[in-house]
């Protein structure tokens, strides 16, 4: 590492750190998924339309810098986050978000939007601190896609009638041991303006499709997006659950995903001045995380 590095490691190290200790409440955080398409491709990217009900005001909550958008150190892959929630009659641990959409105008009439499963289902342990294969006994449930299917209809009049294509509701399960069920499901369809708006059912659930959920910590999953009007698929993109996490729990799972991993795991935990403290939080805001990436790659 070159020296000028060397004196920059310790800020940006304090500064990952710091934001991890936000007081603010992760779970207000709401991140939808914005759809466009451009040319032959589907684009997904983060909803910054704060008059559809998503901005990234809130992105400070989730202990990273203000304005700074939540993407993966290694991969440079966009993270969305949510969170479980848990119904204490039913036992079910689910949520609707993040949900999809496209404003009008970025998508054509009527195009078919879907997606498309990809990797495992990863774990954060919280006694840890790292991430791995979701356990055997765990599995989320992605339900409410839909897929066509052709059904022979002889209610034409005529000797042979074309089938009727009707939807169908399925799922998708993804495990620490890859995707089943339905890979690839419709999310929704666009209205004649090209506008979009859609959310699905995300089911936390024992392998053996329980609604008992499984264990605490950060689930993570993964998924594109294409259309039936478009040849290319969008870039692949994660989604990140709280799963009965604290917020300094949550945070330091989300930290753990976007700053430099080897520069978190072991903070440095010396007492600093009142004075100093807040000087790193200033310099925090300015510089923020992303410069640090930089830096240290």
């Amino acid at each position: 590492m070159h020296f000028i590095n060397r004196l920059i490691v310790l800020p940006c190290l304090l500064t990952a750190v710091f934001f991890v200790a936000s007081t603010n409440n992760s779970y207000a955080f709401h991140q939808d998924i914005e759809v466009k398409g451009i040319g032959t491709k589907i684009q997904a990217g983060f909803c910054l339309q704060s008059g559809t009900g998503c901005d990234i005001a809130g992105v400070e909550h989730l202990g990273l810098p203000p304005n700074t958008l939540p993407t993966d150190f290694e991969t440079g892959k966009d993270i969305y986050v949510s969170a479980f929630t848990h119904f204490v009659f039913s036992g079910q641990h689910s949520t609707v978000d993040p949900g999809f959409q496209a404003t009008p105008g970025a998508l054509r009439s009527k195009e078919l939007i879907s997606y498309k499963a990809l990797g495992v289902l990863e774990f954060w342990t919280p006694s840890s601190g790292a991430w791995g294969a979701a356990p055997d006994n765990v599995q989320i449930r992605l339900a409410g896609g839909l897929y066509s299917q052709s059904v022979a209809d002889q209610s034409c009049g005529l000797f042979w009638c074309p089938p009727k294509v009707t939807l169908k509701d399925s799922s998708t399960i993804f495990s620490g041991k890859g995707v089943t069920g339905a890979s690839s499901l419709i999310v929704g369809q666009a209205a004649a303006n090209g506008s979009f708006h859609s959310h699905l059912d995300w089911f936390l659930e024992t392998s053996q499709g329980s609604a008992n959920g499984g264990p605490d910590g950060a689930y993570l999953v993964e998924m594109s997006l294409f259309s039936n009007q478009r040849t290319e698929l969008s870039d692949s993109f994660f989604i990140l659950f709280n799963n009965n996490l604290s917020k300094d729990q949550f945070q330091l799972a989300v930290s753990s995903r976007v700053f430099d991993p080897t520069f978190i795991e072991t903070p440095i935990a010396v007492p600093l001045p009142a004075a100093f403290a807040m000087m790193l939080s200033s310099l925090g805001l300015l510089v923020g995380g992303r410069l640090c990436r930089k830096v240290l790659a």
